[in-house]
Order: C-alpha cells, then sequence, then structure tokens
C-alpha cells in the first residue's frame, strides 16, 4: 500500500498552503467599490427625481423638496453602513493574520 505522495511529509510534492481568504484583483476590488458609490449616488438622487415627477403629475409641490431632503439622507445612511461594513471585513482580515503568523 504505502504512502501517498500528498500526505508524505518528505516527498516533495506536498500539498501547497493557501491563504484563508483568497486575495481579489486591485480592478475587482475597484469594481466593487464603484458598485457601492454608485448605489449610494443613486439612492441619494432617485427620491428627488421621483419627487419631482409626483409633483408634475398631482401638481403638488411638497414631493420634489422632500424626495431632496430625504434622498441624501438615506444615501448618507447607506454609505456609513457600507464604510461600517468593509471596516469589519479588513480588521477581521488582520485578526486572521496575526493568528496565522503566530
Amino acid at each position: 500500500m504505502g504512502i501517498s505522495p500528498v500526505t508524505d511529509p518528505k516527498h516533495p510534492l506536498k500539498k501547497p498552503e493557501y491563504p484563508a481568504t483568497p486575495r481579489r484583483s486591485p480592478l475587482a476590488e475597484a469594481y466593487t467599490w464603484v458598485s457601492r458609490i454608485m448605489s449610494c449616488s443613486i439612492t441619494m438622487v432617485l427620491p428627488g427625481i421621483a419627487g419631482y415627477y409626483l409633483d408634475a403629475h398631482f401638481g403638488t409641490s411638497i414631493w420634489n423638496i422632500s424626495g431632496w431632503i430625504i434622498g441624501p439622507i438615506l444615501g448618507f445612511y447607506q454609505l456609513l453602513a457600507i464604510t461600517k461594513e468593509s471596516t469589519q471585513q479588513q480588521e477581521s482580515q488582520q485578526s486572521n493574520k496575526r493568528e496565522l503568523d503566530k
């Protein structure tokens, strides 16, 4: 029977060790941030545009103002949530790296 070449510690063809989390390319990270920023921008602008449409359709003047006030508030809230999530991911990756270095 014998020992398998992959499990044999003396064999030159050892099983490679992979990082705990695979690294993404810089372009993939850039696309992730572009999509996050675009979603925040749309969240900020869309309520104002919808308010303008509602005011034009119903002949009122409150929805446009409300949309331009609510939109940026929601957008900034979303931006804060995204940055908080990103910070937590970076901290967990750093703590994992420190544990692996020990």
